[in-house]
């Protein structure tokens, strides 16, 4: 037991010196605010009604502490959110407009980290009846945030045009299908600079997916009927087939090594065997439904499909099965009445370690949920927001333990022009960011830790690997560059913490990083880690 209320530790840590970075620190009683460790909705950003759009692509980025957002409609454009927020932001972040020559979707790509964010529009050129597609890599630590650069395909074309990016950065790849030849150009672009890296052309009939593997090294284009798969390096083709219908289900697994293809009620499942991709196994909805969109997590263990019953219009269905043996592992069904609205898949996403399962789709207008966040193996949800209106976009973060959902703010099948974005968090991780932290302004940190008597919050620059300090677990903060450490108060196993932010502009998209350590009979690294961004 310690005979203190802060025990002696003997670690070099608390003997740093604070950076420049910190103009101060103080600790702060627990705020009475919303609680960032319950389950629910955290926050709801609502359009303008002068100025309205639909969010209807959005991801996380830096570490799940941030949302990238494409807002569509008459006013279109980029925007980016700090998840940790607890209450109902009055701005973004970031916000970069479009010209209202914009049209359809304005789609968004991110790495991991918060300073590699892409953006897609296009746009009628020369005239209505062809459009040019442009680009961006946006630079959150420009002034105005404008784009490091600008890329336009060169393709005059009414068709679809797609943005992705691979999670660590190093692969990005757009997509557009040129209508007049029947093909899909896809480019894989530095990122740095936007230069060309590579150019492939693709027999297609449409183009409904882009997937890339976490490090870009495959990439998996739905071009229609017609499925590709693509070496990263040099576009080499691995796989291509010709299916029978459009492939909207399209999944790969971090290494790319399996791929998930669905179309109507079946859905294939290919492994590299070192010689090629091979075709191992086929599974068949047991409802006879089309399964429109499809998920693996990090390792390709877990699959889930999002299904919908092209009779009713209005039958949704998730599964969730166990790669290894192909048990089924969850089951929702969503069953609409004589009066429904119509009802269809709009995304699907499962975190690394495959726990955490979301869905959304348009809903049936009655009342019941939108979406639905699964644990894998477990019955029910773990949450389930019935929306006032239909999602357009979701996405869940690394660790399942936060959901952005882009909603029109009526039903898809009922008019509107403006939106919302909400975050939706479990409340799970012990240590969360309250953000967001600008020059000048505040780095607010708060802890939950049931059972300790002593804590510490530890603040600096992340390392790409940890140090590994034995039973006191992993330590991600670099000692050897400038950070901090300030005691904590706990009051009923809660302690917050503040530190004051340089006023210095140049700090601007400067990556941070916190952790804390936890006293319950002997010192312990608290396994959640905030990654702050100064924006």
């Amino acid at each position: 037991m310690p005979r203190s209320p802060h025990p002696r530790i003997s670690w070099r840590l608390v003997c740093a010196l604070s950076i420049a970075l910190f103009a101060g620190a103080s600790r702060l009683p627990v705020a009475a605010q919303a609680d960032p460790f319950a389950s629910g909705e955290r926050w709801a950003f609502d359009a303008p009604a002068a100025l309205p759009w639909i969010p209807r692509s959005l991801t996380f980025t830096g570490a799940g502490e941030f949302v990238w957002v494409g807002r569509s409609g008459s006013h279109p454009g980029f925007a980016l959110h700090a998840a940790g927020e607890l209450e109902a932001p009055d701005a973004a972040l970031l916000v970069s407009d479009l010209p209202q020559a914009a049209f359809g979707v304005v789609q968004v790509a991110a790495a991991r980290d918060a300073v590699a964010l892409y953006g897609l529009w296009q746009e009628a050129w020369p005239d209505v009846l062809r459009r040019r597609t442009r680009v961006v890599r946006m630079d959150p630590a420009a002034p105005g945030f404008t784009p490091a650069w600008t890329f336009d395909p060169g393709l005059l074309t009414n068709g679809t045009a797609l943005v992705a990016c691979s999670g660590d950065g190093a692969g990005l790849y757009v997509a557009v299908f040129d209508d007049l030849v029947r093909e899909v150009r896809i480019d894989r672009l530095e990122p740095a600079t936007g230069a060309v890296l590579w150019t492939q052309r693709l027999g297609a009939n449409g183009l409904r997916r882009l997937v890339v593997s976490e490090d870009g090294a495959r990439v998996a284009v739905g071009a229609g009927s017609w499925l590709w798969l693509l070496d990263g390096a040099d576009g080499a083709n691995l796989l291509n087939e010709i299916r029978l219908g459009a492939l909207e289900g399209l999944a790969l697994d971090a290494a790319g090594t399996t791929l998930a293809v669905s179309e109507f009620e079946s859905t294939s499942i290919y492994v590299d065997d070192g010689t090629g991709y091979t075709k191992v196994h086929e599974l068949a909805d047991p409802n006879g439904e089309w399964v429109l969109r499809t998920a693996l997590d990090a390792t390709g263990a877990t699959l889930a499909l999002l299904s919908w019953d092209p009779v009713s219009g209005s039958g949704i269905g998730v599964r969730v099965y166990d790669t290894a043996n192909w048990q089924l592992l969850n089951e929702e069904q969503q069953r609409g009445g004589v009066s429904s609205l119509q009802n269809y898949p709009v995304e699907l996403r499962v975190s690394d370690d495959g726990a955490r399962i979301a869905a959304a789709f348009w809903g049936t207008g009655d009342g019941r949920p939108e979406v639905l966040l699964l644990e894998r193996g477990q019955p029910g949800a773990r949450l389930e927001p019935n929306l006032a209106g239909s999602p357009y976009a979701l996405d869940l973060d690394r660790g399942g333990t936060r959901l952005a959902v882009g909603t029109k703010d009526l039903h898809a099948n009922l008019f509107a022009t403006d939106g919302t974005v909400r975050l939706f968090d479990t409340g799970e991780r012990e240590l969360q960011w309250i953000g967001p932290t600008r020059p000048g302004g505040t780095l607010e940190l708060r802890l939950a830790a049931p059972g300790a008597t002593a804590a510490l919050f530890l603040m600096g620059f992340p390392r790409p690997t940890p140090l590994i300090f034995g039973s006191l677990g992993e330590l991600w903060l670099e000692p050897a560059r400038g950070h901090i450490v300030r005691p904590a108060a706990l009051v009923g196993a809660r302690a917050a913490c503040t530190v004051g932010i340089a006023p210095d502009l140049s700090l601007v998209g400067l990556p941070l990083i916190a952790q804390a350590l936890t006293w319950a009979g002997a010192w312990q690294l608290v396994p959640s880690l905030a990654r702050p961004v100064v924006y």
